[in-house]
């Protein structure tokens, strides 16, 4: 995705290939930028270890928060394993293993 601030555009396999950047470089620059945004990352959900919680951010990329791996890390310390799903790019939710 090239994302500017008029408009966010697909890229081609061609097109990502032929820019420069290798795959690991660009996954890696996604990765940052994704950190980068976790300030304005919320969470909807009243109890984090027993409930279905939702992550919110602009309504576009709250399915990249998937890579970065440091919000997770950060979610397991406190509700343990958990399942996450996505059922849109604008939608992710997540609930500790350990409820049913």
């Amino acid at each position: 995705m090239l994302d500017s601030p008029e408009a966010m555009a697909c890229l081609s396999l061609e097109r990502i290939e032929t820019a420069g950047p290798s795959m690991a470089e660009i996954e890696q620059a996604a990765i940052n930028n994704m950190a980068a945004r976790l300030s304005q990352v919320v969470l909807r959900g009243d109890d984090l270890a027993s409930d279905i919680s939702m992550l919110v951010l602009d309504g576009s990329y709250e399915s990249s928060l998937l890579l970065v791996p440091a919000l997770w890390d950060d979610v397991e310390a406190v509700a343990g394993p958990v399942a996450v799903a996505i059922p849109a790019r604008d939608l992710i939710v997540f609930a500790p293993l350990s409820q049913p």
